[in-house]
């Protein structure tokens, strides 16, 4: 998550949607008083070294009451409880911000047809070291984890980002945020020079492929994300 106040802008990070990457681009643009989230060490190290502002500003001050769950989360994760973080709902950053940051804020958010997002996902996590059962099976268990990318461009089921940009074409969405928002003008060369986790993924994991033998989990997501569908005309491809 990235909160800009000048220009005011929040970024809401889904999973697998190269949001690192659109992160660590964003960051160019921020202030000392912005608030930056962490990524893994590797990409952070790589967002200062290119001259980006690293995390900052996301932990709690010491007049902050610490909510259980936040020290849930951190036990988890092995780290010390932080205020804001990566991958939070917009729900949590609604709450935490506070109405006049919140309701001032040009949102923005990444989506992507949610066929390809389950096969990254999937490779993802297995090379992770995650003992995965085979593809079919992972994505019709799985169906509410892959459905929590959608908690960062909608709250209650309203869509609350004002820029919701699409994978598939990111380029041109970046493109077209730059000319809504023109303090982030450079924003998409910068990001075109960004690579953050890639290589995880063989070539030959199509979506058209990895769903060839699994019609059940076709179902699956097709139920799970028919809105999306819809709007978006996603469809099952290569």
């Amino acid at each position: 998550m990235i909160y800009l106040h000048h220009p005011k802008v929040l970024f809401l990070k889904p999973r697998k949607v190269a949001g690192t990457s659109f992160e660590m681009a964003l960051s160019h643009f921020a202030e000392p008083k912005d608030i930056i989230t962490p990524i893994g060490k590797g990409e952070e190290r790589f967002r200062v070294e290119a001259g980006a502002r690293g995390a900052q500003n996301y932990g709690f001050t010491r007049d902050d009451e610490i909510p259980h769950a936040a020290v849930e989360r951190a036990k988890r994760r092995r780290e010390v409880p932080s205020k804001f973080y990566n991958h939070m709902s917009a729900a949590a950053a609604q709450a935490l911000l506070g109405a006049d940051r919140w309701d001032s804020a040009q949102r923005v958010s990444i989506i992507r047809n949610p066929f390809d997002l389950a096969v990254s996902l999937y490779h993802w996590r297995a090379s992770a070291g995650h003992m995965l059962p085979e593809f079919g099976e992972w994505c019709i268990a799985n169906v509410d984890l892959l459905l929590q990318n959608r908690e960062s461009y909608a709250i209650g089921g309203e869509r609350i980002v004002h820029h919701l940009l699409r994978y598939e074409q990111i380029a041109a969405d970046i493109a077209a945020l730059e000319l809504a928002i023109p303090e982030l003008n450079g924003l998409g060369d910068i990001f075109s020079k960004t690579t953050a986790k890639s290589g995880v993924r063989p070539a030959v994991a199509t979506a058209a492929a990895s769903f060839a033998p699994y019609p059940l989990a076709v179902e699956a997501i097709e139920t799970a994300f028919a809105e999306e569908i819809v709007e978006f005309g996603y469809r099952l491809a290569g």
